[in-house]
């Protein structure tokens, strides 16, 4: 038996709320899912130990945006630069090598009334972290790693009329809904990975219209596991 046959792959899941497992409750009160029932648990358990899976979701994360400090940014008033997905990325990178695959969902707080971005623009801020894990070598500097595989997921879209959530994007839902084009010709042209998740979570069911109902955790990663499983019996 050779020494890779005890290596376990890792894989980090980089994302925001819906990674994290936002849910609010009737009166206000945010809580987090119970981990194992997030879509990054139940992958988690679903690989059966064929990999590590670290899961960082942040609350109010963006994908390459300062955002202005207010009330509800994440789980409190975090400064803007904390929640810029551009900032924090080395350092995620850094604390898990080796890493073998890296799992982007990220945007949906790109569309929110303090940044009002495009789908183009949203996907101009995945562009920087997929050139930062690529091709800046700064995060891994001294070490033998190599850059890991990407995967770039289009989240599930938000649904907004009716709901709290429907003041905090300008646009509506649109450019959720065009997100998943952009970051696909994206992943083409970087030569990545790709994979939608409104194909199996087609919007977000939560009360909010924002995030992901339990439902919607599970079918995620139900969804997402044959595209995991193949990534890492490549590697």
């Amino acid at each position: 038996m050779t020494e890779n046959s005890f290596y376990q792959p890792t894989i980090l899941l980089y994302g925001d709320s819906n990674t994290y497992g936002w849910h609010e409750l009737e009166d206000g009160t945010i809580v987090r899912w119970p981990l194992e029932k997030t879509w990054g648990g139940r992958l988690a358990e679903a690989l059966q130990g064929k990999a590590r899976v670290v899961i960082d979701g942040l609350s109010g994360r963006t994908s390459a945006f300062d955002r202005p400090p207010a009330r509800g940014n994440g789980t409190g008033s975090m400064k803007g630069v904390l929640l810029n997905g551009l900032t924090w990325l080395p350092a995620a990178l850094s604390r898990v090598m080796p890493l073998d695959l890296l799992v982007i969902m990220l945007g949906t707080n790109d569309f929110n009334y303090q940044l009002n971005k495009t789908a183009a623009e949203a996907t101009e801020g995945i562009r920087r972290l997929v050139e930062v894990t690529q091709e800046d070598i700064s995060w891994r500097e001294l070490t033998f790693y190599h850059a890991p595989q990407i995967l770039l997921v289009a989240p599930p879209h938000i649904e907004l009329v009716g709901t709290p959530n429907e003041r905090f994007f300008p646009n509506g839902d649109a450019p959720s809904a065009e997100f998943a084009e952009h970051l696909r010709a994206l992943a083409e042209e970087k030569g990545v990975s790709f994979f939608d998740a409104a194909t199996v979570a087609p919007v977000a069911h939560d009360t909010d219209g924002v995030h992901l109902s339990l439902g919607d955790h599970e079918a995620l990663a139900k969804g997402i596991l044959p595209v995991i499983e193949e990534l890492i019996e490549n590697l």
